[in-house]
């Protein structure tokens, strides 16, 4: 089963970009792998000029097959899961669909009303936070954490 979630940059005009990200959106992965790979603003623009993210992971990569090709546990198949084994699979990139673009929405309340996942990661100026399961406040706004305090909180609730 996908722990979904989205991963949005504010733009300086106070607009959110957004992608979708099916899986591995818990903060002890998706959240773990942005905090440590995508602090790079040119970075995060690539990730999200290729849309919306079946599997995000520490690089880029380039188009690459979407399914593994091969029998399961064969040579080809370990060969070829080891090749692209870090880098993302993209919808549109890796797979040809078409509408997965980034979408930008007016503020933080439009995007989480209309992609809203289990997790939501928002890049602010090159600091990340995150928004656990559309979580809001008294006043129906959204609740972001500091991405770096909810990594720390999730491990030590692992470790528990």
């Amino acid at each position: 089963m996908a722990t979904r979630g989205s991963i949005a940059r504010k733009n300086e005009d106070g607009t959110i970009t957004a992608i979708y990200s099916h899986w591995d959106g818990y903060i002890s992965y998706n959240g773990q792998v942005l905090q440590e790979y995508y602090n790079n603003a040119q970075k995060l623009d690539t990730l999200l000029s290729l849309g919306d993210v079946s599997s995000l992971r520490p690089e880029i990569g380039e188009q690459h097959p979407f399914d593994n090709p091969y029998k399961y546990g064969t040579d080809e198949w370990i060969a070829h899961r080891d090749k692209y084994d870090g880098w993302c699979l993209f919808y549109g990139r890796d797979r040809g669909e078409k509408n997965c673009e980034a979408k930008t929405y007016k503020d933080a309340v439009e995007w989480l009303a209309e992609i809203g996942q289990e997790y939501n990661y928002l890049s602010i100026d090159g600091v990340w936070y995150v928004n656990d399961h559309e979580e809001t406040d008294e006043a129906g706004l959204p609740v972001f954490t500091l991405l770096e305090t909810a990594i720390e909180v999730d491990k030590a609730q692992r470790a528990a």
